[in-house]
């Protein structure tokens, strides 16, 4: 509904437990068969995410005729506020691409689309966060890829409670209207939807519940994404697999269905996921054999953004 004169809005929320995946992901794909909460694929992009009670949700709604430059930029203008609340509390938080960083971990994400003559951009502060629900909502591969995935999410993903007191929602809130104010120039006032937005709200949740058109694979083919530099992947090929955590493209932890390969991936801790380095790690396995586990940890490991 949001025109190229009509000023901004900043959504606010908390809602019940549910998962949420990116406009580009696919439920089938991403997410366990069997769900204790429901599934939505939200119009924003990012990935498969958790959402509960314990996180305050926000999206800031602007006008695409407002803004200039590239996607990137208006993440980092819009997670301006976000950073500014943070401080307030005395949280040390930093923007790394479209994540926000507290610590090493990452405390919060975000994702953003072009709706009708808007540009929506969401995130939320993270209260707490369910490593083993978020994990059992997860598709895998096995049950070893979901116990890791419990153990890396703890050492990825942080929240408010691990690093500090949480404030109270409304001081909370208070402090993020303040902080539109210092960092976009905006004064935000309480506002109800009008009758033009309701009734478009109600054709959006009708279009939701049409069946969904399924993207033919997950975002990350062999596993998922744990922050902006950390990856989880298993891949099969036949009866070899390899589980493995990639941290800016290098092997940080390691198994695989051959003890000896996954002897020489142990030993070589940081290695490069590349041809060169995975041959020479490699080496003494056979030949042909040497060559078809490089192939298969190269497909493992996502490409280059």
């Amino acid at each position: 509904c949001m025109g190229d004169g009509d000023p901004p809005a900043v959504v606010w929320a908390r809602a019940t437990a549910h998962v949420s995946i990116g406009r580009h992901q696919s439920r089938k794909a991403e997410l366990a068969a069997e769900l204790e909460v429901p599934a939505v694929r939200r119009p924003l992009g990012g990935g498969c995410v958790w959402i509960d009670p314990d996180q305050y949700c926000y999206a800031l709604v602007v006008p695409r005729a407002w803004l200039r430059g590239r996607p990137a930029d208006w993440v980092e203008w819009a997670l301006g506020p976000a950073c500014t609340t943070y401080a307030v509390f005395g949280l040390p938080v930093e923007r790394l691409q479209q994540d926000l960083w507290c610590r090493g971990r990452k405390i919060a994400g975000s994702g953003l689309a072009s709706i009708g003559r808007a540009v929506v951009i969401g995130s939320s502060f993270l209260y707490r966060f369910p490593a083993e629900r978020f994990a059992r909502v997860v598709a895998s591969p096995s049950e070893a890829f979901r116990t890791w995935l419990v153990e890396e999410l703890v050492e990825a993903v942080s929240d408010w409670t691990r690093e500090g007191e949480p404030p109270g929602g409304e001081a909370l809130l208070e402090a993020f209207r303040d902080a539109c104010g210092e960092r976009l120039g905006w004064r935000l006032e309480r506002a109800c939807l009008s009758g033009e937005e309701r009734s478009a709200l109600v054709c959006a949740l009708e279009e939701e519940d049409e069946p969904w058109c399924e993207p033919p694979r997950r975002a990350v083919a062999h596993g998922l994404k744990l922050n902006a530099a950390r990856f989880l992947v298993e891949h099969w090929a036949g009866r070899h697999w390899v589980r493995l955590v990639i941290d800016r493209r290098r092997i940080v932890r390691a198994a695989a269905s051959d003890e000896e390969v996954q002897a020489r991936l142990v030993q070589a801790p940081g290695l490069a996921v590349e041809e060169e380095a995975l041959s020479r790690a490699l080496a003494c396995l056979p030949g042909a054999s040497s060559a078809g586990w490089s192939r298969l940890i190269l497909e493992a490991v996502p490409p280059v953004p």
